[in-house]
This record gives C-alpha cells, sequence and structure tokens, in this order.
C-alpha cells in the first residue's frame, strides 16, 4: 500500500502545475514516512541512497610523525697524562622505494551507421529538404553507462524500499533522508631519524683507545604508478535511407501567335498562357530539345516522349521538382543564342501558380530585337528538391531549347534525365 500511495501523488499534482516541485517532495516524504523510518534504521539504506544520489565522498588528509626515542651510547675514554680518547659517530640512511601499480581499463566506444534499406519517393506535392537517416543502436548492444551515474550498482537495494517503486520515487525518498556527505581520512606517518646521545666514562688507569659507532636508520617510500588501458568498441546504428526517384517533368502543349522575327519581340508576355486550354500534355526527361539539324531543318519537333507537332508557334509550359546531387549554388542559364525564341522560368513558391513576367527568374529571348540570356542562382544541399516552372515558346521557323545547369562542382548539366520528379498530383502546379 505504501507503494500505491506514492504513486499517486504525482499524477495528482501534474493536474496542478502551479505546486512547487519542493512542496511535493516534502509531501512524498510525510506520506512516506514509515518507508523512511526504516531507511534511517538501515545503515546499508544510507550507503546505497549516497551512491543512487552519486554523493561525492571527501577525502581529508592528515599527517602524523613519530619521533622514535633516541639511541644513548656510553663510550670509555681513557687519559693517559696528556692523550685523550675520542669517539666517532657515523650515521647510515637506507631509503628502500616500493612501487604500487594501479591499473584501469577505459572503452571508447566509436559508432558509425549503416544503411539497412532505402525509402524511395516517386512524385512530390512540396520542396523536399533532405535530411540524412538517424541510426538506431539495438538495445543490447548499447554503450554502458558511465561509472559513478545513479543507480547504486554496488549496493543491493534495501528491503524496505517497494519493488514497484520507479527511479524517480526511490531518489525522491533517499533525498528525504538527509544523507550525510561521505568521508574518508588518510593519514600519511613520518618517521624521524632517531637521535644520537653519546656517553663518555673516563678511566685514567685504561690505555687509549679509539671507539667508532654507526647508527643505520631506514625510510620506507611508497610509490604509486597509475596506469590506463584504453579500448575501443565499436557500435552499429541501423538506419533507413530515402531517395527520390526520377521520372522527368510534365509538359503541356500550346499554340500562340507571338513573332519573334519582330524587333519588339513580337509583344510577347507569359500571362497569355494562364488559364489557357492545353491541347495535350506529357513527361520528358529534359528541359533541353530541339528540331533536327537546328537552325535549319524540318520545323516538326519530336519530344522524348514520342510526341511530335509543328514547332513554329508551339509553347511547352513544364513543370516539375528539380533534385540537387550536390550541395552549394546551382545555377540555372538560358542563353539567347540558343533558346528559340523565349524561355522564361521561375523556382520556388513563385513556379506552383503565381508565375507572371514580373516575378521570373530568368527571361531569355532570341528576337529580332537582340539576344538576351537569362540566369537563375539557387542554394540546395544534395537530396534537396524545389519546384521549377519552364515556359519554352517559338515564334516562328525551327525551335530549340537548352537550359544549362552549372553544378557547384563546376560541372555543367544540359540533359536533365535523372535530375527531375513530377508531381503527384495536377493540382500542385497552375
Amino acid at each position: 500500500m505504501r507503494g500505491s500511495v506514492a504513486l499517486l501523488l504525482p499524477v495528482a499534482v501534474s493536474a496542478s502545475p502551479i505546486i512547487d516541485k519542493k512542496v511535493l517532495n516534502d509531501l512524498f516524504c510525510k506520506v512516506n514516512d514509515v518507508v523512511l523510518h526504516v531507511l534511517e534504521k538501515d545503515a546499508a539504506a544510507t550507503k546505497y541512497c549516497s551512491s543512487f544520489l552519486s554523493i561525492p565522498t571527501l577525502t581529508f588528509s592528515t599527517t602524523a610523525t613519530v619521533t622514535p626515542a633516541s639511541v644513548t651510547t656510553t663510550t670509555p675514554l681513557t687519559i693517559t697524562e696528556d692523550t685523550v680518547t675520542s669517539t666517532q659517530t657515523e650515521t647510515a640512511t637506507v631509503t628502500d622505494t616500493q612501487t604500487i601499480t594501479s591499473t584501469s581499463t577505459r572503452t571508447d566506444y566509436a559508432t558509425i551507421t549503416s544503411t539497412t534499406s532505402t525509402s524511395t519517393i516517386t512524385c512530390l506535392n512540396s520542396a523536399y529538404t533532405y535530411t540524412a537517416p538517424t541510426g538506431v543502436i539495438p538495445g543490447d548492444a548499447a554503450a554502458p553507462a558511465p561509472e559513478g551515474k545513479r543507480g547504486a550498482a554496488n549496493y543491493a537495494k534495501p528491503s524496505a524500499i517497494p519493488k514497484d517503486w520507479s527511479q524517480q520515487y526511490i531518489s525522491t525518498a533517499c533525498s528525504c533522508l538527509s544523507i550525510p556527505t561521505p568521508s574518508t581520512t588518510s593519514t600519511a606517518t613520518v618517521t624521524l631519524i632517531p637521535g644520537t646521545i653519546t656517553e663518555a666514562s673516563t678511566l685514567f688507569e685504561t690505555p687509549t683507545a679509539t671507539a667508532t659507532t654507526t647508527v643505520t636508520s631506514t625510510t620506507t617510500e611508497s610509490a604509486t604508478v597509475s596506469e590506463e588501458a584504453t579500448t575501443t568498441s565499436t557500435l552499429t546504428a541501423y538506419a533507413v535511407a530515402t531517395t527520390i526517384a526520377s521520372n522527368g517533368v510534365q509538359y503541356r502543349k500550346y499554340t500562340h501567335s507571338f513573332d519573334a522575327n519582330r524587333v519588339d519581340g513580337g509583344g510577347f508576355t507569359s500571362t497569355y498562357f494562364k488559364g489557357l486550354s492545353a491541347e495535350f500534355s506529357g513527361s520528358i526527361s529534359s528541359l533541353s530539345f530541339a528540331t533536327p539539324n537546328w537552325p535549319s531543318g524540318s520545323t516538326t519537333l519530336t519530344l522524348s516522349d514520342g510526341r511530335a507537332f509543328a514547332s513554329d508557334y508551339a509553347a511547352l509550359l513544364l513543370q516539375g521538382f528539380f533534385i540537387a546531387k550536390e550541395t552549394g549554388t546551382h545555377v540555372f542559364t538560358s542563353r539567347g543564342n540558343e533558346v528559340d525564341n523565349y524561355g522564361y522560368a521561375w523556382t520556388g513558391d513563385a513556379a506552383y501558380s503565381a508565375w507572371n513576367d514580373a516575378n521570373a527568374a530568368i527571361r531569355s529571348s532570341r528576337t529580332g530585337g537582340g539576344n538576351v540570356d537569362g540566369n537563375a542562382y539557387v542554394s540546395l544541399n544534395a537530396g534537396d528538391a524545389i519546384p521549377l516552372t519552364f515556359l519554352w515558346a517559338n515564334g516562328g521557323g525551327v525551335g530549340q531549347n537548352v537550359v544549362r545547369v552549372t553544378m557547384p562542382s563546376g560541372r555543367v548539366v544540359t540533359n536533365h534525365a535523372g535530375y527531375f520528379v513530377q508531381a503527384c498530383s495536377s493540382s500542385v502546379f497552375a
């Protein structure tokens, strides 16, 4: 029953978040007074709680000095007339050093991520930001907790503590005991060299003699050498990777009457095609295409999906998500001498439905008024995907569209197979 009372206490407090944590702990101590009374009488419980709460042990050092009794040496001294007998005392000190080696082992853990499977995205409804897969280490292979953490691993849990108490309840109960900080005293004993007292006895009738006394003092010193052996253990984290499958861009085909041979460019505007019904639609792998033998030859344009049509006064609205293969700035370029005759592009949010002449990232053209180049700069991480809309229109005769993508590495791509994925629904783009 004591365990059930403690378990009900946090539930009641969670319904009243304004109760102070100290008030909660004091209430816990009062409710579980019977258990705490038993623990206070149990010396083993004090050691257990001290270890569980990680209370550090204070070490005090003292020095005890031992002074041996003086050594008294009596030496006879014989004087014959002017002769004096002297006594010489020599002291020899021998130091005995004992070396104690303390060896400990430390284990360092290195984690590697292993991809166990791949999740493939085949279409998108919005821009995609790549996130590196997060590995999971199996429970039985996880690195052990460092020594010194809570858990009282070196002491048995007192029987007075209910078996169903969680570590939070045990921690609070131990805090109620007001456990004193454990301490230990280390005493170093220093033994002084005994003093020597020499007493002389004079005998006038004794012949002259000289006596030498040698006192040997032995001092023992202890030297402790600590050695640490390091081992390395490798843990494997298993993860599921995500990849985007390229399936090209979707297009819609239109017909218009803008004449690119005019000096004013024929008055071309992208908004003419907004809301216009398409003649047909499909999907192709690249934004680049051309009639045979451009800039001469037939005006019939055949796309990669097999659809063929007259390119003069034709337009294609191409839409999809560009997949970044590298990290850094990507530059999209439409040159006036390579587009026949108009090339407008939008990236990001403007590419969905709000595209118009004013917010176009690229507005290139090849008209009677001259050639105009266009560039768009987009910063991406490898694995990201952004929405892109490209409008191509031909103002008469043969036709061509070349879109150059300069990668962060400097590599230039004009065939975009493998770089685009389609929208999941026709309502994504307009």
